[in-house]
């Protein structure tokens, strides 16, 4: 048999060693092992373009299935909405310590967002830093980030959904009311 034509069998183990690879469980040395094969081959195999697919392959849906499986799964979604609120607290606590966002009423907060505005016109050029006269004039404004606010309190009202700690306005009904106001509606 010709070196250059693909066998059968060398493909079977070529697959089954990328998918373990793909797994990242085994050592070079067990992989080669459970395909029968020495280390030094698989080391080689791992630069082979039909490995190198079969691995990207079954990663993604290795991936896939994992990331499907765990958001069905109570804790998993806690734990990303807890990741997510996470996140959520570093950009806020890195927003309060900038100085420049903290110079201006409630940004120590991180709930501040400053945005640069420029006026395009005015009447007489002022002199830059640099000599040049400018035409344009440059001013900060800032502004409770409410879209900021709306993110926190959405996770934390998911997590309080999934902890059984939530529940929405229920109507009253009358019988309700009579048992705690402490009357009888027909005696009046």
């Amino acid at each position: 048999m010709s070196l250059n034509v693909p066998d059968k069998d060398a493909t079977a183990q070529k697959r089954k060693a990328a998918e373990l690879l793909a797994l990242d469980e085994l050592s070079d040395q067990q992989i080669a092992d459970a395909v029968g094969v020495t280390k030094r081959t698989i080391t080689r195999w791992k630069h082979l373009p039909l490995v190198k697919q079969i691995i990207a392959e079954a990663t993604k849906e290795i991936g896939e299935a994992i990331r499907a499986e765990g958001i069905r799964e109570k804790q998993f979604r806690l734990a990303a909405q807890e990741e997510r609120w996470r996140d959520l607290e570093a950009l806020r606590k890195a927003r309060g310590a900038d100085p420049h966002i903290s110079s201006f009423p409630g940004g120590a907060t991180g709930f501040v967002a400053v945005d640069l505005k420029q006026v395009k016109h005015l009447a007489e050029p002022k002199e830059g830093e640099d000599g040049v006269p400018q035409w344009t004039q440059e001013y900060w404004t800032h502004a409770f980030d409410a879209t900021l606010w709306n993110a926190y309190l959405s996770i934390e009202r998911h997590i309080a959904q999934e902890m059984g700690q939530w529940t929405d306005k229920a109507e009253l009904d009358m019988t309700s009311v009579v048992e705690f106001v402490g009357f009888d509606p027909e005696k009046l």
